[in-house]
């Protein structure tokens, strides 16, 4: 009898746990889906409200500063508001941004749908990295979840244009927020109704000017370690790569490889596949072999793809055939999502090690950084590669994503060796 009760509450508490790990996912998926339709709100804002391209173009800004304005300032208080009800807050943030865009598309309520969007998001993702430490502390099995994270997002960013594209078909994008919204709700209604085991990051409560100064005192101690500021260096190369191929690979496929407009957006999605892709193999290939070997060798053969990517571009640039449709599509198209696929699991990984080498109330203020810095570093990147392809060239930018790999090999052995060190000392006490 009573192992068979005991059998009952294991299976409760797995039952549990894989819906907090659904209940994860999905709160970090539908940010993706939100997030990402900036592009495509620019282009109906131009199209169909007739608004400037000028003053649509800051609608990014309004994304990017509330995610930094966000992360630097709420992160850290997380723990003591609780991670669920945060995350609550967040959708709730969303849900409203979602059905005032609905009800009143104009480029005024666009900008205060990504404010919250932006602002959500900071909440969700500093909450959702910190809340993974709560039930997963092995090393592998932390660094696979933040890869399966980092492919759900992925996989929200190609969701999200695909329902958008759906409605833009039927003639009515705006009612593409409704659908949003409706998915928000069914998010709150998970997230209200499945178990968090906050107890790891509970203590005795202060007053309330207390438990603000001693979670700013905290996020202010990450700043302090080695460890933190060499992530912060390796986090800000990898967004660089990222959010630079990302945001100019439709112009480099259109104006280097003579791609047709609509062929080079089909064509670009592919490296978001591809990361998407990597990131689950990422997940499955560290419960077998070390992430530090893993990233290294990832990020060689990555490098050796770009170079071969720089060098077929060349010659396909040198022909200037004009590509219209899939079947004549140069190979030098392909090359760089397949190269998306191996830088995949570098970014989940190294934010999987430093948040789970700090103390568990400090991993939403970890996370804070994380998004701060990350953030910067794709404003950055999508800004030097932009300058590079106006100034010399589609086949100067391409290389531009050299530099940073080189600089996140090099920054890959110390980096390892530091947080071995660390997690062996937390361990210890």
């Amino acid at each position: 009898m009573l192992l068979k009760e005991g059998t009952i509450m294991n299976d409760t508490a797995r039952k549990t746990h894989y819906l907090a790990w659904f209940m994860l996912m999905f709160s970090f998926f539908m940010p993706a889906v939100l997030l990402n339709t900036v592009g495509a709100v620019i282009l109906n804002l131009v199209n169909q409200l007739h608004v400037s391209m000028d003053a649509a173009s800051w609608l990014e800004a309004f994304k990017d500063v509330s995610i930094m304005v966000g992360a630097f300032f709420l992160a850290s208080f997380i723990p003591s508001f609780g991670y669920k009800r945060t995350l609550i807050v967040g959708i709730l943030l969303e849900i409203i941004g979602c059905v005032l865009f609905a009800m009143f598309p104009s480029l005024f309520v666009a900008r205060i749908f990504f404010m919250f969007c932006g602002v959500g998001f900071a909440l969700i993702k500093t909450t959702v990295y910190a809340s993974v430490g709560l039930f997963v502390e092995d090393l592998s099995r932390h660094a696979s979840f933040f890869s399966l994270l980092e492919g759900m997002f992925m996989g929200g960013v190609m969701t999200g244009m695909w329902i958008y594209s759906f409605f833009v078909s039927m003639g009515d994008w705006t009612t593409a927020f409704w659908c949003f919204g409706i998915m928000c709700t069914i998010n709150l209604i998970v997230v209200f109704f499945v178990k968090l085991d906050e107890s790891k990051i509970q203590h005795e409560m202060k007053s309330p000017k207390e438990e603000i100064k001693n979670d700013i005192k905290g996020m202010a101690s990450l700043f302090k370690k080695a460890t933190v500021w060499l992530f912060i260096l390796m986090a800000f190369f990898y967004v660089f790569i990222e959010q630079g191929v990302t945001t100019w690979l439709p112009t480099f496929n259109n104006k280097i490889l003579h791609i047709s407009d609509a062929l080079s957006l089909q064509v670009a999605s592919l490296f978001p596949a591809a990361l998407c892709l990597g990131r689950f193999i990422g997940a499955l290939g560290m419960r077998k072999i070390n992430w530090a070997k893993l990233l290294f060798f990832a990020l060689i053969i990555s490098f050796g793809i770009f170079v071969i990517a720089i060098f077929v571009s060349i010659q396909v640039s040198g022909k200037g055939i004009e590509c219209l449709s899939w079947s004549n599509l140069p190979f030098a198209a392909l090359l760089i999502p397949i190269a998306g696929l191996f830088i995949a699991p570098v970014y989940p990984t190294i934010c999987s090690t430093i948040v789970s080498s700090q103390p568990s109330r400090l991993h939403s203020s970890m996370a804070g950084v994380i998004l701060l810095f990350s953030a910067l570093g794709g404003t950055i990147g999508s800004r030097i590669v932009g300058t590079l392809f106006d100034q010399f060239g589609g086949l100067t930018a391409i290389k531009a994503p050299l530099i940073p790999i080189v600089v996140l090999v090099i920054l890959l052995i110390p980096y390892y060796k530091m947080i071995k060190r660390v997690i062996a000392e937390k361990k210890e006490l």
